[in-house]
């Protein structure tokens, strides 16, 4: 299975071991953890917060869709001759 298949099939990965599908995912510790602490969200409410946030901050934007894994394939410029360390990626979160 390629990594676009499994990332597109789950919602985390860890290899050699468990996947998490999205609603295992809610129904194991999400919604258990949004219970204790009386809030209500989503999983993907953490994505835009962290989008928003980056963004606020000033971050690199080939960081930030690196970072959330989003595509880069329409900007052939940044998504093929365009490359981060993982130190640059680390300095971009430590903004935030």
């Amino acid at each position: 299975m390629n990594g676009q298949t499994l990332w597109s099939r789950y919602m985390m990965g860890i290899p050699m071991k468990n996947h998490y599908t999205y609603g295992t995912y809610m129904s194991g510790n999400f919604n258990t953890c949004m219970g204790k602490l009386k809030m209500k969200h989503l999983p993907h409410d953490g994505r835009h917060t962290f989008a928003s946030l980056m963004d606020s901050a000033g971050a690199n934007d080939v960081c930030i869709k690196l970072i959330m894994g989003h595509s880069m394939k329409n900007d052939t410029t940044k998504g093929t001759y365009t490359h981060k360390t993982l130190e640059e990626l680390l300095a971009e979160v430590n903004k935030i």
